[in-house]
């Protein structure tokens, strides 16, 4: 095949950093993640604020967030298995259909005045089961739609989309509840949406069409197709996707890197509402600026993987974003005013763009085609112990305060990352 063929044209503006956005199918579902993605992080900034103002608890403002977490370990793996036996699409339309019933059946609830306690864990919680469908399957969707030359460039994208939404999504968020409080929140959360879905709808017609273009033909070692095979039981895949990924050396470090970081280090989001109020005296907008910060850092970040798509380093930058992200949640919570919180931030999201993006690269590109999505499903598996995470942080902070209790797990988390940089030599080398 010539070169001409082999990859897409790239678009008019930022060609090489945007490269994979050649292909229409897999354009679509970008611009689709970003609404859904900056309703995330709406929400969560959304919820956090309003358990905040209803209990007064930090364990209560953790809960929400581990509520959004908890299906995603056991959800995220068997929606990896299904990934590799069903339709993508479909079960992305799926999961974003229950996104939309729970975000308007609590939009509802905003406007009625009728808001509790438990119906915050209840929204949070239908959410997260859409979310724990969507991570695995989008992202060995987005395998299908690209060819192996542009998959750095589509994950670091992807990932860029995911951070990005979260400096929009909190940026929005705090300006919102300032003007509006969570009920204005909620009914910009539930248009993003519907626009969300309805662009879903539309990328399975533009994946039938790309499939035609000669650029669509599977490369050697692309495998987006299964290999015939018998029917099996969903268990015996999603046992197969596990010892996949964990027979694969860099996979299984990216595995305990991301249960590291999920468990002892993320969980300090759930608590910025904590720190922003009782530490800093501040209010949402502050909330939702901190929030930004780290998702603009994310998004330099992401952006610069996606111009220089390099295909060696995977691993290494991984654990220096792990690394990075550690050492800026420290210093957070030893910060004494939000004003010094903002550049650490800043620099925090730069780690979690590298993060993010080689954990998604190196997961689906170290397996087979026919099990990526069982790979990504025990990526979720790992992600999932953020609500253990979450809780424990809770009630470290009700006896110790918001920054001990940060100061704890994620210089645990950082200790647990050093060793995993000198003992996992195959993810050094991915």
């Amino acid at each position: 095949m010539p070169p001409s063929a082999e990859l897409p044209p790239r678009p008019r503006i930022g060609g090489r950093t945007f490269a994979s956005l050649g292909v229409p199918s897999w354009r679509l579902l970008w611009s689709a993640g970003h609404l859904w993605n900056t309703a995330l992080w709406l929400d969560l900034i959304a919820l956090g604020w309003l358990a905040l103002e209803l209990t007064d608890s930090p364990l209560a403002v953790s809960l929400v967030g581990a509520a959004r977490m908890a299906p995603m370990g056991l959800f995220g793996l068997l929606a990896g298995a299904q990934a590799d036996r069903l339709p993508k699409q479909r079960i992305l339309l799926a999961a974003q259909t229950l996104n939309v019933a729970a975000a308007v059946s609590f939009a509802l609830l905003l406007v009625a005045g009728r808001e509790q306690i438990w119906q915050l864990y209840a929204v949070s919680l239908a959410a997260g089961v859409a979310w724990a469908i969507d991570f695995p399957v989008r992202r060995a969707y987005i395998r299908e739609l690209v060819p192996d030359a542009l998959a750095v460039n589509a994950m670091s994208l992807d990932a860029g989309s995911l951070v990005g939404g979260s400096m929009v999504g909190r940026w929005l968020a705090g300006v919102l509840l300032l003007v509006g409080g969570a009920t204005a929140a909620y009914l910009v959360l539930v248009a993003f949406y519907l626009c969300g879905w309805a662009m879903l709808r539309a990328v399975g017609r533009r994946a039938r069409e790309d499939a035609s273009a000669a650029w669509a033909a599977p490369s050697p070692g692309r495998g987006s197709a299964a290999p015939p095979a018998p029917a099996t039981r969903l268990l015996d895949d999603v046992r197969e996707g596990l010892r996949a990924a964990w027979a694969s050396p860099a996979v299984r470090g990216v595995l305990v890197g991301s249960l590291i970081m999920n468990l002892l280090v993320f969980p300090y989001q759930q608590l910025l509402p904590v720190f922003v109020r009782d530490e800093w005296g501040q209010g949402p907008f502050v909330l939702g600026l901190l929030g930004g910060m780290d998702g603009l850092g994310a998004l330099l970040a992401t952006g610069a993987i996606a111009t220089a798509a390099r295909g060696s380093g995977r691993g290494v930058l991984f654990l220096a974003g792990s690394l990075l992200v550690t050492a800026c949640v420290l210093a957070v919570a030893v910060a004494p005013s939000w004003l010094l919180a903002v550049p650490i931030l800043l620099v925090a999201g730069l780690g979690r763009g590298a993060f993010a993006s080689m954990q998604w690269t190196v997961t689906t590109s170290a397996v087979p085609g026919h099990l990526r999505g069982r790979a990504m499903g025990a990526i979720s598996l790992a992600i999932g112990t953020v609500p253990l995470g979450a809780a424990s942080l809770g009630v470290i902070a009700e006896q110790l305060g918001a920054p001990a209790a940060v100061l704890l797990m994620a210089g645990t988390g950082g200790l647990l990352v050093v060793a995993l940089v000198f003992r996992s030599a195959g993810l050094r080398a991915a």
